[in-house]
């Protein structure tokens, strides 16, 4: 099934035990596709990067390189119209909508409550577990 996964629920899912690192076990498990683009993984290398996560260098570069491995890099060329109430999302739904995924997994509050877009299920992390884990 394919999917894109928010930055908060990868980084939550790496660096926690929880729902989100369920979501991410089924990514590195094959059992989900991750679909992602250039702007989300620039995103989630910033979000790693922050001080409050005290990684170092070297562990963010591995955990980039997780995220990498279980995630297919397309290219966005056509920026949707659809937008988000918070332009900092956009970047999720126009790889969401350039993948024809079938789910975008999130825990952003101004994702969630769009709840669909062009026939892609938003939905949070729990949510999902509870209709396919």
């Amino acid at each position: 099934m394919k999917v894109v996964i928010d930055t908060n629920v990868y980084v939550s899912g790496i660096l926690w035990s929880g729902n989100e690192s369920k979501n991410v076990d089924m990514c590195m498990d094959g059992i989900l596709e991750n679909h992602t683009s250039i702007d989300i993984l620039s995103e989630v290398e910033r979000v790693l990067s922050y001080r409050k996560f005290n990684l170092t260098n070297e562990e963010i570069d591995k955990l980039l390189k997780i995220y990498f491995s279980f995630s297919r890099l397309i290219a966005v060329k056509n920026r949707s119209d659809v937008k988000s109430r918070d332009f900092a999302d956009n970047k999720i739904l126009e790889c969401a909508i350039a993948s024809e995924v079938e789910y975008i997994i999130s825990g952003d509050r101004d994702l969630l409550v769009m709840k669909e877009v062009e026939g892609i299920r938003i939905i949070s992390s729990r949510d999902f577990l509870e209709i396919f884990g």
